[in-house]
Parts: C-alpha cells; sequence; structure tokens
C-alpha cells in the first residue's frame, strides 16, 4: 500500500492510506467519481465510456485516494506494447486514460500524489514510459500540471 501524508483543506492527512491500488470494492466510487467528472463538462468531447470492469484494467494501474468512503481522486492506466516511434524506443508504455479528484480537494496535492504513485507502480513493473492526451478545457493548466510530474508536451492539435 502507498503511504502518502499531504495537506487537504488545511488538515494533514499524516499516516493515512492516503493513495492505495485499487480493489473490485472500489469500483462503485470510482464510478460516482466519473459521474462527477462528465457532470463538470471541463473537456471538449470526451466523456467516460462503459463502467469500469475488474478485467478490464491491469492489476496495479488503478489507483484511489481517500481514506475510506467517499473517494476523493482516482487514475486508470493502461498497459501497451508497441514498436519504436518518434517519442518512444519500443517496448511497454503506460497511458493515463483517467485522472480526477474530487473539486473540494483540487489543488491541495492529491492529483499529484495520484499521478506519481502510479509513476512508482509502473516503474516497479518495469515501464519507465508514459502518454496521457488530455482535452481539457483548461490547456494551459492541465499541461503544467502534468509538466511539474515530468512530462514533456509532444504534438499540437487544434480545431475551430
Amino acid at each position: 500500500m502507498v503511504q502518502r501524508c499531504i495537506k487537504s483543506k488545511g488538515s494533514e492527512l499524516s499516516g493515512t492510506p492516503l493513495v492505495r491500488r485499487g480493489t473490485n470494492a472500489d469500483l462503485d466510487e470510482v464510478e460516482r467519481l466519473r459521474r462527477l467528472w462528465v457532470a463538470e463538462d471541463n473537456t471538449y468531447g470526451l466523456t467516460t465510456t462503459s463502467p469500469i470492469q475488474p478485467s478490464s484494467w491491469p492489476e496495479g494501474l488503478l489507483l484511489v485516494a481517500g481514506a475510506g468512503t467517499p473517494l476523493i481522486g482516482f487514475v486508470l492506466a493502461a498497459l501497451h506494447e508497441r514498436a519504436s516511434d518518434a517519442v518512444g524506443h519500443g517496448g511497454r508504455y503506460a497511458e493515463v486514460d483517467e485522472l480526477y479528484v474530487a473539486p473540494e480537494h483540487r489543488r491541495s496535492g492529491v492529483g499529484g500524489a495520484l499521478l506519481d504513485s502510479l509513476v512508482r507502480e509502473a516503474e516497479a513493473q518495469g515501464i519507465s514510459e508514459f502518454r496521457v492526451f488530455s482535452a481539457a478545457r483548461d490547456q494551459h493548466g492541465i499541461m503544467r500540471f502534468y509538466e511539474r510530474h515530468g512530462f514533456t508536451p509532444w504534438g499540437v492539435q487544434f480545431f475551430r
């Protein structure tokens, strides 16, 4: 279990298992958070798809944040195999599919703790390359977030 100590809403959650691997028992809470994300309408045209099934996520790549219920955030990533391309050298990589933190817990370090824990979990499985696609309306904010956590932009897509 990943242990984190961060500040949330002015109080310290010391010793609390804030970020941990998700389990089947967490799926209802993750779905609740996914519905909150869709209701916020903060992405261009992207929404969650069908409910997450235990067989649809690799073990260790669903991480949740919160001490008990309700959960306050989650990150879901998939493992892929690929040939060499413009940004990689072939082999396995992790793609961040969804990362969400409930609005009242944002800007408290929860999102960063989720992402950093995901990177550590994947690296423990021999993965050193990571990708994320975002259609967030706050493009500058999302870029700053991922850059703070070691990600580098690759490519640009515009629409009108």
